[in-house]
């Protein structure tokens, strides 16, 4: 369990990350319905059901160790959702992902969350490089991934199929040592 401080130092929550569960799917359901709408999400689940669908498929990709996928939980209430998956050919590089429900911004959650995530691929697998993929309007994002040591790499133009449209993306990456 990690602490987490705002900037003045006073203590405002505990962030934790677990595997999956089916549980999980009617909030993690919930989160999703405005990330759709604020972050023009590709994201497509109907109803909760389909999230228990997808929720067990990705518990068994977790299983099968093809990839990695946990909720975020800040003070033992469900916040999130956050995954690491295998990138390219060699292995050695993994993207990370999180998602923080909107209710829960500016607390340092998705902070804590990527250091999280970075100290479980450290501990679990030989992981020389973490990447990941943001939309170039997501500041909120961008200065996260900054203060855990993320370099901008590069523009991806054309990279993501939103709408039925081809949007660009920002490519962040970490060496780990």
């Amino acid at each position: 369990m990690v602490k987490v401080k705002e900037k003045n130092g006073t203590l405002v929550g505990k962030v934790k990350i677990r595997f999956h569960k089916v549980s999980d799917a009617k909030r993690l359901f919930e989160i999703l319905q405005w990330t759709k709408k604020i972050l023009r999400s590709p994201i497509i689940v109907k109803d909760v059901q389909e999230e228990i669908n997808c929720l067990k498929k990705k518990i068994q990709d977790t299983k099968d160790k093809k990839e990695f996928n946990f909720t975020i939980l800040y003070n033992g209430e469900i916040v999130g959702s956050a995954s690491l998956d295998p990138y390219g050919v060699d292995g050695d590089s993994w993207e990370l992902g999180y998602l923080v429900d909107e209710n829960q911004w500016n607390k340092g959650i998705a902070t804590k969350t990527v250091k999280l995530l970075e100290a479980y691929a450290k501990k679990e697998f030989k992981i020389k490089k973490l990447i990941a993929i943001t939309h170039p309007k997501n500041i909120a994002s961008q200065k996260v991934l900054k203060k855990n040591g993320f370099e901008k790499i590069k523009l991806l133009k054309k990279y993501k199929l939103v709408n039925g449209k081809l949007e660009d993306r920002l490519l962040y990456s970490k060496i780990l040592h």
